[in-house]
């Protein structure tokens, strides 16, 4: 044990060779467990991933320099997105003036943190753990100012804006990369090439000394807190850089100045730091577009893994530092040498967790820990996938056999009986194929929390990705990346956009399910006694939301064929919209009803929709004598308000089929075969089906020459109380 203390004590050479081995190693050990690991653009995504950490971390560290903590930075992320897109989008200032002005006001709240704390003496621990609750409360707050739904993504940003996100130096090397070591660089030279730097350290070891030594540690201590709050814009997609360097030369400019003769003779008491904890960083997620739920996001345990592990690191580097700091001299801003009968005027009792005598080396071999700590977040990330999965992957085998292949299955939303449907399915194929389906997603039918799914899933190394999707326009950097990555993008049930996938297996063409839902409608019409063709039929629509592209196209063709085979019916109003929310789903039914109580007709061409609908026609005194309702929804989510006389009849198709084929057709992409408009598929226990242009669902839409187009089930169901029961899905 003592050789090693003697090696790891030995200089600084010696630490830097025993990182690079340590990294060296990491990279071995999980480059052979799983050789996708050592994909370029795999470790360029996954390194991407964790930059909004690392640069959070970097002017954060000027705080814990200075023996404080800052654990508000995750709610400044959330605070500055809000504000970036709601000026840019809803108050009409260019992009680059709404970054002006989220880096304003972010400075503005680390001022105010760094006030209380520096010139008040009130525990760091205190302010920022309250500042954490108070910006993403001003979050919240602005986010009401957008006219964007709260479930929906703020996109559509200029392209100059995305060019920081999307760019990448020689093709590989994301250009966020060369931000980050840029700012690296500025904070090094900040910290180490500057008196506000030395400043800062001094203010650290000992703030009474810092004092005699005519240094403002109040302005010190706040300053670092005005510093650490501009990279907060950084994690954003497109992530961009606040202008740190002109804050950062204003700041120490203003820090440099001396104190007046009598603040240098009365030195303000220098407040004990042996209560505080190591710092931990708590990162908010990097989303794919700036959205409304980021101020309300949740940090990834993995990242906080990550960041938790460099923290305890950095600062076992930073005690050994600490070790001479009994003798020898400190360093105050003006040269002249303090002794440390001076610095330890019953102040400093070695005690506290503050970085004392900070130097160069000491910051490198910091950022050397932090690196190595880092491999080992990024092989986590990239291994974190189940042992079978990592298994599959290594031994897939190639030239078209799609055994040992793994695919990341990813539905709108978790919990819905269409999609757990879906998923069993899926499965069960799986193990008569030889492939791994990885079911993944999140409860809440958002953009944003798909964008993380995905993100998780291209981390795991996944060989194929098939996905339904909740905002096509929401998830397309997310899916642009997937394939960057060398992942296969397939689609299910909700196409993503034509040029972000290869295939889409989709239920029907937007003519077949809208005439579906037409002749469902018209016969429960008439099981009622009403003449569709002849009497006034009062209708409207009410499903998930307006970004999902398959309702809305199935929405568009059926209202085609009602103008001319029905004009007789009439659309009382525009669309409800309950989110895929089943407590929304029976409100929203509820004010269908108390707004139109005579209303003959109502279709929900969504699985979520037409139960809660059905539920609110109950809960207010409907059914099927009264009032038609139909649409789509798996036959057991119905089945009972059939059985209660609510509803006559509804559609669907065999969704574990449709599961199955998505996951199929990504693992037959990803093992290496080709397919092209007008070619077969042969899907065991499925059947034969044929690649078709995407204009077959999508008017306009093109298709590439190979790897694009759509794939249609064979058929699709209609329910009523005779057959309902031969289903059990």
């Amino acid at each position: 044990m003592d050789k090693l203390k003697k090696v790891l004590t030995r200089g600084q050479s010696t630490w830097n060779i025993l990182l690079v081995v340590l990294i060296v190693l990491e990279f071995a050990i999980f480059g052979g467990a799983n050789p996708k690991f050592l994909r370029p653009a795999l470790l360029f995504t996954s390194i991407n991933d964790n930059l909004a950490v690392f640069i959070l971390s970097l002017f954060v560290t000027l705080v814990m320099c200075t023996g404080g903590i800052d654990i508000q930075v995750a709610s400044l992320v959330g605070l500055t997105s809000i504000i970036i897109g709601v000026s840019w989008q809803d108050f009409g200032l260019s992009i680059w003036a709404a970054v002006a002005l989220a880096t304003v006001v972010v400075c503005l709240c680390g001022a105010l943190s760094g006030f209380l704390i520096g010139y008040c003496g009130v525990q760091a621990m205190v302010i920022t753990l309250g500042g954490s609750f108070l910006y993403s409360g001003l979050a919240l707050l602005v986010s009401t100012l957008s006219s964007t739904a709260s479930y929906e993504s703020i996109g559509g940003f200029p392209d100059e804006f995305k060019f920081i996100a999307n760019y990448k130096v020689g093709g590989e090397i994301p250009f966020q990369i060369i931000i980050y070591v840029v700012m690296l660089v500025v904070a090094y030279i900040l910290l180490h090439k500057t008196k506000y730097g030395r400043k800062v350290i001094l203010t650290g070891v000992n703030p009474s000394a810092a004092e005699y030594s005519g240094i403002n540690t109040r302005r010190v201590i706040m300053s670092t807190y005005v510093l650490s709050a501009p990279p907060s814009p950084a994690p954003f997609s497109p992530r961009t850089s606040a202008p740190l360097s002109p804050i950062s030369v204003a700041i120490s400019r203003w820090t440099s100045s001396r104190p007046s003769s009598s603040e240098a003779r009365s030195p303000r008491a220098a407040r004990d730091r042996s209560s505080e904890p190591p710092w931990h960083l708590s990162p908010s997620r990097s989303f794919a577009s700036v959205s409304r739920s980021a101020s309300r996001s949740a940090p990834s345990t993995s990242t906080f893994r990550l960041v938790s592990c460099l923290s305890r690191s950095s600062l076992g580097v930073l005690r050994r530092q600490t070790r001479e700091s009994s003798r020898g001299c400190a360093r105050c801003l003006q040269g002249r040498v303090v002794r440390r009968q001076v610095l330890n005027n019953g102040q400093d009792k070695g005690g506290s967790l503050v970085m004392k005598n900070m130097t160069r080396r000491g910051f490198l071999k910091v950022a050397g820990a932090g690196a190595a700590v880092a491999g080992l977040g990024l092989a986590g990330c990239g291994g974190s996938g189940s042992a079978a999965t990592t298994a599959a992957a290594s031994g897939a085998a190639e030239g078209g056999d799609i055994t040992g292949k793994t695919v990341a299955f990813i539905p709108k939303v978790t919990g819905n009986a269409f999609f757990e449907s879906a998923n069993e399915g899926a499965q069960k194929y799986a193990k008569d194929w030889g492939i791994t389906v990885d079911y993944i997603g999140d409860s809440t039918a958002s953009a944003s929390a798909q964008v993380a799914v995905i993100n998780q899933a291209v981390a795991n190394g996944v060989d194929a990705l098939c996905i339904s999707t909740v905002d096509a326009a929401g998830v397309s950097d997310a899916l642009k990346k997937a394939t960057d990555a060398g992942i296969v993008v397939t689609t299910w049930d909700s196409d993503a956009q034509v040029e972000d996938r290869t295939l889409m297996v989709s239920q029907g063409t937007p003519e077949i399910l809208g005439q579906m839902l037409v002749d469902m409608s018209v016969d429960g019409l008439k099981e009622r006694g009403k003449d569709p063709s002849a009497d006034e039929i009062t209708y409207v629509w009410h499903y998930s939301q307006a970004t999902v592209t398959d309702q809305n196209s199935w929405q568009v063709a059926a209202e085609a064929i009602i103008q001319k085979d029905y004009p007789n019916w009439k659309k009382v109003a525009d669309n409800y919209y309950s989110n895929q929310d089943a407590e929304l789903a029976i409100t929203t039914g509820e004010a269908v009803l108390d707004a139109y109580p005579d209303i003959d007709l109502i279709i929900c061409n969504d699985s979520t929709a037409l139960p809660g609908q059905l539920q609110a026609a109950e809960n207010k005194g409907y059914d099927a004598t009264k009032i038609t309702i139909t649409g789509f929804a798996s036959p057991q989510s119905i089945k009972s308000y059939c059985e209660h006389g609510t509803i006559y009849n509804w559609g669907l198709w065999d969704c574990a089929v449709q599961g199955a084929m998505g996951c199929f057709v990504a693992a037959y992409l990803a093992a290496g075969n080709t397919v092209k408009v007008g070619d077969t598929i042969s899907i065991p226990s499925i059947g034969d089906v044929t690649v078709e242009a995407n204009d077959s669902i999508s008017e306009g839409a093109e298709t590439l020459d190979e790897n694009n187009g759509v794939v249609l089930l064979p058929e699709r169901l209609v329910f009523t109380k005779d057959n309902m029961n031969d289903y059990s899905f």
